[in-house]
């Protein structure tokens, strides 16, 4: 069965952005985010403990994607406890990692 064509947007519709890039956040809605983005990323830290007590090691890409997410919330610490994980590992950072 043939996939229906897809419609190609407009000139105009190209042009407008989107509305996520326009609304502005109060205060309140940005605390509520890192907030719950450190919750998240403590689920994570713990997550990774448990890796660590199995034998288990993260792969390169998910320690460049807690170091990102460390960075989102404003948390250099656990950012640089996770490059020294890092070494022990046995994982080079490279430059997508320092970038983060």
């Amino acid at each position: 069965e043939a996939e229906p064509e897809k419609e190609i947007p407009t000139d105009q519709e190209k042009q407008e952005p989107r509305s996520r890039f326009t609304t502005s956040l109060s205060k309140a809605q940005i605390e509520e985010a890192q907030t719950t983005g450190r919750a998240q990323l403590a689920l994570a830290f713990e997550m990774l403990g448990m890796m660590k007590k199995r034998g288990l090691k993260a792969d390169p890409e998910a320690y460049q994607c807690l170091i990102d997410a460390c960075g989102r919330v404003g948390d250099t610490k656990r950012a640089t406890q996770l490059l020294s994980r890092m070494h022990e590992d046995g994982i080079v950072a490279d430059g997508g990692v320092y970038s983060c």
